[in-house]
């Protein structure tokens, strides 16, 4: 037999350059961001609320010539209160460990990493049990608990589309979009866009050749474009008239300090076929 052996000349040690852990990214948690940290004085207090209904309904009108504009006005709600739950966690880390630690070790790196992802885990979990379960949300597009016609297990789901309704149904209840109210063709098209999205999200990709087809392209673009068309729905415009009626036209015309009406007829004539013509008269179709 051979000697020395290689485990006479080698002594194992651990590698510095390299070590194996399971840690969920930080960035993965959820809960605070759905749920944003609020800085707060006390462990209790009470805080405002505005209901949501003084916000989702208008009491504009139109206003006449002198007269006051309509009034209004919204509730605020003061009773909510909160109550801050106080949790912690340690790692003792001994002043012998840390003396006798091998390199690449850092008990105290590791001990924080570790006591930070508990304390992470605990607020996911928490939540969790509290939010991401049954009979709490009702921004749903029934009020309620969603169970698909079609579950997403089972061939034919459209689970893109499912997910996409009741994105919808939570932004029209919440203001986005007051769509019970005020139906906006911008908003089916958006709908459209969705259910088309879901069928091409269940095709596979297919090239033969130089030849190829691309439902995840399509899929992506017709989400996309539904996105973009929820956007400019969000956003609306309404137009003001001014003389709805003759007896208004007739006082504004009388009325030396308003500003009159830029608009006259045949403004927009060529000014070489007008020579002959009198001057213009005020448009009185305003």
């Amino acid at each position: 037999m051979p000697q020395p052996t290689p485990s006479d000349v080698h002594v194992n040690q651990p590698l510095t350059n390299i070590s194996v852990a399971f840690l969920q990214d930080q960035n993965e948690f959820i809960s605070d961001r759905i749920f944003p940290n609020i800085p707060v004085p006390k462990n209790s207090d009470r805080y405002f609320v505005f209901p949501k209904g003084n916000w989702f309904r208008t009491e504009a009108r139109e206003r006449g010539l002198s007269q006051e504009s309509a009034g209004s006005g919204f509730e605020i709600d003061n009773t909510p209160t909160y109550n801050c739950v106080v949790r912690a966690l340690h790692k003792d880390v001994d002043d012998q460990l840390r003396a006798n630690q091998d390199q690449p070790l850092d008990l105290d790196a590791a001990s924080s990493e570790f006591v930070t992802r508990g304390m992470l885990l605990r607020r996911e979990k928490d939540w969790a049990a509290k939010y991401f379960t049954t009979g709490v949300w009702t921004g749903s597009s029934t009020g309620g608990d969603i169970t698909p016609a079609t579950k997403w297990d089972v061939g034919g789901s459209t689970p893109i589309k499912d997910l996409r309704t009741e994105m919808t149904a939570m932004k029209q209840k919440t203001g986005s979009y007051a769509l019970s109210r005020h139906p906006d063709v911008r908003l089916a098209a958006a709908m459209v866009c969705d259910a088309i999205a879901a069928k091409f999200s269940r095709l596979a990709d297919a090239r033969v050749g130089e030849v190829s087809e691309s439902a995840s392209q399509k899929a992506s673009a017709y989400m996309s474009r539904a996105d973009l068309l929820r956007t400019d729905a969000a956003v609306t415009a309404l137009p003001s008239f001014g003389g709805l009626t003759k007896s208004g036209k007739a006082e504004l015309d009388g009325d030396t300090d308003a500003v009159q009406p830029a608009f006259k007829i045949g403004a927009d004539d060529n000014p070489e076929a007008l020579l002959d013509r009198t001057p213009f008269e005020p448009w009185r179709g305003l």
